[in-house]
């Protein structure tokens, strides 16, 4: 996976503190500039989270806007006319991000976005060869990001976050954050032995969820499957009951 895990949180307080430095006008004035047309964030993996945290800032702010995967856009049929789309990469190389751009430029985008934390990446080279198109990057301060890209897609939210509303994550709450969420995932994994989760969610909890399911499968450490809350009751609920089959006593447990 790269660099291990807890090497990835030790710079997160450094990131948010040079996200919250680095020039943004730029990017406040793309992005201001789709805040008229309904827009399509793109992003895989990591991104994803990225990519559903705009669509909330967009949605906070009067504004429509959706989340695609970048397979789910190439296949589907959208008339890109009249629509921005943001497109949201760590290395900005792979082949599906790279494609997904390739198709928002072919059905002619009314502007198009791109936000990466690399230079020098093909999805920007790209970018850079048409006039609706604009590039962002935000090169990351502790180099190539590790396999979960937990520094790109902080450095990413913050710059966005500070670009439409002004505001900053403080720097000196991150690591008493990680800490706490870290002893309690230790905590929750410590109680019992299981295999799968369900992971409930509403509103601005979304890209956490998102974030979370990623980095669970992504690690793999468990299955997991995201449930907005108002969902739960409606069968969900069901998959929190682990089937367990002991040589003594065969038994569900809650």
């Amino acid at each position: 996976m790269g660099r291990p895990f807890k090497n990835e949180l030790c710079k997160c307080e450094e990131t948010v503190h040079l996200a919250n430095t680095v020039p943004i006008d730029g990017l406040a004035r793309e992005l201001s500039g789709h805040l008229t047309t309904p827009t399509i964030f793109i992003g895989a993996g990591g991104s994803l989270t990225c990519a559903e945290f705009g669509r909330l800032l967009f949605e906070s702010l009067g504004s429509y806007a959706r989340v695609s995967t970048p397979l789910d856009f190439i296949t589907s049929a959208v008339n890109c006319r009249g629509l921005s789309v943001v497109i949201l990469s760590a290395s900005g190389n792979n082949k599906d991000i790279v494609h997904a751009l390739r198709v928002a430029i072919e059905r002619e985008a009314k502007k198009i976005t791109v936000i990466s934390t690399s230079k020098r990446s093909k999805l920007a080279a790209m970018a850079r060869l048409v006039s609706r198109a604009r590039v962002l990057e935000y090169p990351l301060h502790c180099g190539r990001d590790g396999y979960l890209a937990t520094n790109s897609i902080l450095t990413t939210c913050s710059v966005m976050a500070r670009a439409l509303t002004g505001l900053k994550l403080d720097p000196s709450c991150v690591s008493s954050c990680i800490q706490a969420g870290v002893k309690g995932f230790s905590q929750m994994l410590a109680q019992r032995e299981f295999n799968h989760c369900t992971i409930v969610f509403e509103g601005w909890t979304s890209p956490a969820a998102i974030d979370l399911e990623s980095k669970l499968s992504e690690a793999g450490l468990l299955s997991s499957m995201l449930c907005d809350y108002r969902q739960f009751a409606h069968g969900r609920h069901n998959c929190c009951l682990l089937y367990t089959s002991d040589a003594a006593d065969d038994s569900l447990r809650v």
